[in-house]
């Protein structure tokens, strides 16, 4: 290789260089100043040389991580090779499958190497596996109350008595037309009760959970009021309550994907008219499943 002798001048040449597009990866020239002699032999695993691969910053492509050594990507999974477009191994699945992640209505899944489904303008890669949208996406959760509520008043005991209104609302997780038995579900729940419009502190709680044979886990839906003996079912029937409960449920997909499903539901006893009445219902809102956001990848840039 040229070098160029101590103290001696050396003279700067524009020189057209491979700059790698910041998402994509992909390579692109620029003009660029440079001394004369600055080019080496290459050095890299993908026969690139290693200031045309920029090693001293972190990688451009999605925030990975690069090699210096390789100029390779480290995804998580697997390792992507931005100068050739593919990742360096084919992808995996946490659950052996005789082709991980394929979906057989897109021929482009078959490809164990590609990026993103051959499409890096619509997509990024979040963890070196194919896109994880496409596996949330057949994921889906049916909400419908399995119990309508009814007001129940126990015994007084010590001075006391209780009063509650419960139902229970099941949900039906599938993938696809397949429901998903024995598929552990992680549940945040937060409570937001209110009395007569006047509102208590919000609580939240976490619960681990596991679908039956059908992909159905239930959730009692309550709320009450203990007092003296003879006021605490009053309180439930002469005062409009209200009960909204927000719920994410966490469920890992077949694939390996981990989705999240956000549920709305409302437990009040207020009539058409806004007045407290003796009877209460569910209100239930479709849940909506994607992504897990600790997986979403970036927006394009």
């Amino acid at each position: 290789m040229l070098a160029a002798a101590k103290d001696e001048f050396v003279p700067l040449l524009a020189a057209v260089l491979l700059a790698e597009n910041s998402r994509r990866g992909v390579a692109t020239s620029t003009n660029e100043l440079h001394r004369a002699f600055c080019l080496a032999n290459s050095n890299t695993a993908t026969g690139l040389d290693v200031c045309l691969y920029d090693s001293g910053r972190g990688s451009r492509s999605t925030g990975k991580e690069r090699d210096a050594e390789s100029g390779l990507d480290y995804f998580g999974a697997r390792y992507y090779g931005s100068g050739l477009g593919r990742f360096t191994s084919p992808d995996w699945s946490a659950r052996p499958e005789p082709v991980p992640y394929a979906d057989l209505g897109n021929p482009q899944s078959l490809n164990q190497y590609s990026y993103v489904l051959n499409n890096p303008l619509g997509r990024a890669d979040a963890d070196g596996h194919c896109p994880a949208e496409d596996q949330c996406s057949k994921i889906t959760v049916t909400a419908q109350v399995a119990k309508e509520p009814t007001v129940k008043t126990d015994p007084p005991k010590g001075g006391k008595q209780t009063a509650t209104v419960e139902g229970e609302v099941h949900y039906t997780i599938k993938d696809g037309v397949k429901p998903l038995a024995g598929t552990q579900v992680h549940e945040v729940v937060t409570n937001q009760v209110s009395r007569d419009g006047v509102q208590q502190r919000a609580q939240t709680t976490t619960r681990d959970d596991k679908t039956n044979e059908q992909g159905v886990i239930g959730d009692q839906v309550s709320h009450s009021y203990t007092a003296i003996p003879g006021l605490a079912e009053g309180m439930l029937t002469d005062s409009v309550n209200t009960k909204e409960t927000t719920q994410v449920l966490t469920i890992t997909s077949p694939s390996g994907a981990v989705c999240q499903c956000t549920e709305k539901r409302t437990l009040t006893n207020a009539d058409a008219n806004g007045q407290a009445s003796d009877e209460y219902r569910i209100d239930l809102k479709t849940p909506k499943v994607q992504m897990s956001p600790a997986q979403t990848p970036p927006k394009p840039q």
